[in-house]
């Protein structure tokens, strides 16, 4: 029979279980700013996540093992966010860390927060018989995620790459705008 191993969640786990949650994947070195070094080979030992082989590195990404335990004990502030894009995804996770080491506070909503958002604006909209306004803001693009700092500021933040046409930066300026925040971009 198997030992059974059971890991009691810190704040530290939660803050990992966050980063994997809204970035899909991360470096080694990301996931370092939030769990240590044992706590990782934990992680990896109870399979919560898996090592994915790249080209000349390795990332991180959590099972469904792992979302489901986590998810047991630290109630997620977000939907799980998916992405097909591990480079993507990598430049994703160094903006959260970026932001989550500098200001702890902040509030950070992924891809599929603002798809439910703008669908709940949406709904809002048309209950209030503003058709029009509903129809403007379905035909806008979420950014990757939307950054509350803990000051107050707001702003929609998008990774793009060379796939992306001005028309389709332009639709994420376009959500942002009517979410009333601004919107920032990095190309990879």
């Amino acid at each position: 029979m198997r030992k059974q191993h059971y890991l009691t969640i810190s704040q530290r786990d939660s803050d990992a279980f966050h980063l994997l949650l809204n970035c899909n994947c991360c470096l080694h070195s990301h996931l370092l700013n939030f769990a240590s070094e044992n706590r990782i080979r934990s992680y990896l030992k109870e399979k919560l996540i898996e090592r994915v082989d790249i080209q000349d590195r390795f990332v991180y990404r959590l099972t469904d093992k792992g979302f489901k335990a986590f998810s047991r004990e630290i109630t997620p502030e977000n939907f799980r966010y998916h992405s097909n894009s591990i480079e993507h995804d990598i430049a994703l996770a160094q903006k959260y860390v970026s932001v989550m080491t500098q200001d702890p506070s902040s509030v950070w909503r992924n891809e599929q927060d603002l798809k439910h958002d703008r669908q709940e604006q949406v709904n809002a909209l048309r209950e209030q018989g503003r058709f029009h306004d509903a129809e403007r803001l379905l035909h806008t693009s979420v950014p990757d995620c939307s950054i509350t700092m803990s000051h107050g500021i707001s702003y929609g933040f998008d990774i793009t790459t060379e796939h992306y046409t001005s028309e389709d930066v332009q639709l994420k300026e376009d959500f942002c705008s009517e979410m009333g925040m601004e919107f920032h971009y990095e190309r990879i």
